[in-house]
């Protein structure tokens, strides 16, 4: 998983990578606001304000119904969807 989340074509801008040397966590999401559309004052974002942590070794279940946001999820850890700016 960590070599494809460093693939080139992902932006560096979209996603912070911290060392996992003394962290509970592999992925962190902290109440980020993204959109596919950043440069839109009128969009609604894609994504937005909501947290997850997920530990080393944990599996995780993402359920829900067409359009309650699974992919979005996905395409968030993965950093494709452009940031807007940070809740916090």
């Amino acid at each position: 998983m960590d070599k494809f989340l460093q693939y080139d074509e992902l932006r560096p801008d979209f996603v912070v990578r911290k060392a996992l040397a003394g962290s509970q966590y592999t992925i962190e999401i902290h109440q980020a606001i993204l959109s596919w559309d950043p440069e839109s004052s009128l969009t609604k974002p894609t994504f937005e304000g909501n947290n997850l942590h997920i530990k080393t070794r944990e599996k995780v279940a993402i359920c829900g119904s067409v359009g309650s946001g699974k992919s979005a999820l996905l395409y968030t850890i993965l950093g494709e969807i452009p940031k807007i700016s940070d809740v916090s």
